[in-house]
């Protein structure tokens, strides 16, 4: 009876765990391709399968299309390169370009910085939509007996660089068709003697320092002065982060100070010092917190005292005009010479003003930085005051707003020379009838006196009649040489135009009065598409000297591939 009992209880057993498996059907494992078959020879058939697709495509492509009686081939990479018709198409596209082309010249190096090269973009604007571009051209590598002078960029650069430099210029001309219309060339001052005596390049201008090294240089060093207190707040950050335990106690404290900051505590990497500008933004919103960590958690021992903590939000004063002067070129979309003398002019500024202050360690803080910064500002506030000229928002208002307040009695002086500048530029752009004479700052039309016609009498001087006294008048009012006022002038004159900023395109606005200014529309194309940086726009932030690279690859592939990317985006 016992037996019997047992084996119904299993029967029912069974058919419960039938009833529930139907009900609820055992769910299947995520497929997995590294061996959750049931099969054991799976991970062989599986190597053996992709071993004989990689045998077909590489050695056996002839034999399948026979066995197929495919009569078109496949494309092989040297029948269809579509980087060759894109580079035909920029080609095309320079050929086109009404006005002159800037380049920018920058050195990079490679992952294990063995190799270094010369990498040189165009800049310039279409004749169609009035669209800025820049474009890598050519990238050549540097011998490796220049490398030291490369490293060591205290030590002048020696013939050998000096000629790699030239020869990269020269053959980007040739190989571009560029001879003869080049108009700005901008490098890092460390090359600025390697291409002093480039004659053969007939360039208008050579601009001596790259806008984004030299944000970034006074960040850094701005950065590196409050050193030890930067790391003590990094390790408190990263004591903070070490757990979760910790980083609960953390917002427990947060929460009961009732601090309301949104920001949320990282760690920088150092190698982008936006990432440190950032970090110490958002431990400052949280000082509090870090000051009564350590006894809410007696493990937190690391003290920031409130003397440092306010000298860090005095650095991030000036980190901020930093900060934001960067961002500008790492923007999507690289912008016009004109969006810069404001930004630095700003920077100029304020260094001047806090390296006189009162405060000991506002003016400990700023003084190197302005004493670097200046060597910037007198060596490009020329072309960035002559750039902003073209927008025709500001104009010479806001050169002479910003040199009162940098230059005082002076400014006056510092104005010619912006307006002598604009006016020697003008001159090479303008028709030659256009051309003023002598030292005249506008333009001249001569006329030829009016000849008396036959049976006419030529006027008598002597006569002292009130008629014929208005008559000479008016015959000399017209043998005078008649002044035509030039483009530039009319431009200057007109008043300021009106336009939200943010819906404001420079360049439309010159494509959309080129009728007004046929020259003077052209002139403005070329300055507006001088380039101010040599850095690419995701290098802006990197503390180390040159960009990397990682490649291992021969010059002239690195170049392709390089170039072949830029010119696909």
């Amino acid at each position: 009876m016992t037996d019997q009992s047992a084996q119904q209880d299993e029967s029912r057993k069974r058919a419960r765990d039938k009833e529930k498996e139907e009900e609820h059907p055992k769910k299947l494992k995520p497929y997995n391709d590294e061996g959750d078959s049931d099969d054991d020879t799976y991970p062989l058939k599986r190597r053996l399968i992709l071993q004989g697709i990689r045998e077909l495509y590489a050695g056996h492509t002839a034999r399948f299309l026979a066995n197929q009686r495919l009569t078109t081939p496949i494309p092989s990479r040297s029948s269809v390169n579509p980087c060759d018709s894109k580079k035909q198409s920029l080609s095309e596209l320079i050929h086109g370009v009404p006005g002159r082309i800037s380049l920018s010249l920058d050195l990079w190096t490679s992952s294990n910085h063995q190799d270094y090269y010369v990498v040189l973009t165009g800049h310039f604007t279409d004749d169609g939509d009035w669209n800025l571009h820049r474009r890598i051209l050519n990238l050549v590598a540097i011998p490796s007996a220049s490398l030291e002078d490369v490293v060591h960029q205290a030590i002048l650069p020696s013939a050998s660089l000096e000629d790699v430099v030239h020869q990269a210029i020269l053959t980007c001309v040739s190989n571009w068709n560029l001879n003869g219309r080049l108009f700005a060339l901008t490098v890092d001052h460390s090359l600025c003697s390697s291409i002093e005596n480039l004659e053969q390049l007939h360039t208008q201008l050579l601009i001596r320092h790259c806008y984004a090294r030299v944000i970034s240089g006074l960040a850094q060093d701005a950065l590196g002065s409050m050193s030890p207190t930067i790391t003590k707040i990094r390790e408190s950050i990263k004591f903070v982060k070490s757990s979760e335990f910790r980083y609960t106690k953390f917002l427990e404290l947060k929460q009961h100070l009732d601090i309301r900051s949104k920001k949320k505590l990282f760690i920088d990497e150092q190698t982008k010092w936006d990432t440190t500008y950032h970090m110490l933004v958002a431990a400052l919103k949280l000082k509090n917190v870090f000051g009564g960590l350590s006894s809410y958690d007696p493990d937190f021992k690391i003290d920031v005292s409130p003397e440092e903590w306010k000298q860090v939000e005095t650095l991030l004063t000036y980190m901020k005009y930093f900060f934001d002067a960067a961002n500008m070129v790492n923007a999507h979309q690289y912008p016009c010479a004109n969006a810069f003398f404001t930004v630095v002019a700003k920077i100029q500024e304020e260094l001047m003003r806090a390296a006189t202050s009162e405060d000991s360690f506002l003016k400990l803080l700023t003084t190197p930085l302005l004493q670097k910064f200046e060597k910037y500002w007198e060596n490009c506030y020329i072309i960035l005051a002559v750039a902003v000229v073209f927008d025709p928002r500001l104009k010479m208002a806001m050169v002479q707003k910003v040199f009162y307040q940098i230059y005082g009695e002076n400014a006056v002086t510092r104005m010619e020379i912006v307006r002598n500048a604009l006016s020697d530029l003008w001159f090479q752009y303008a028709l030659p009838e256009e051309t003023p004479t002598e030292n005249e700052g506008v333009s001249t039309i001569k006329t030829e006196p009016p000849t008396a016609s036959q049976g006419e009498q030529p006027l008598d001087r002597t006569s002292n009649t009130d008629f014929d006294m208005m008559m000479l008048s008016w015959f000399e009012r017209q043998r005078a040489p008649k002044k035509k006022t030039s483009e530039l002038d009319q431009y200057l004159e007109e008043t300021l135009y009106e336009v939200p900023v943010k819906d404001f395109d420079v360049l439309v606005w010159w494509m959309q009065n080129k009728a007004r200014y046929p020259t003077l529309s052209r002139m403005a194309s070329d300055v507006l598409a001088i380039p101010l940086s040599t850095l690419d726009s995701d290098f802006v932030f990197d503390t180390a000297t040159f960009k990397t690279m990682d490649s291992s690859l021969s010059p002239s592939t690195l170049e392709a591939l390089i170039c072949d990317k830029d010119w696909l985006k």
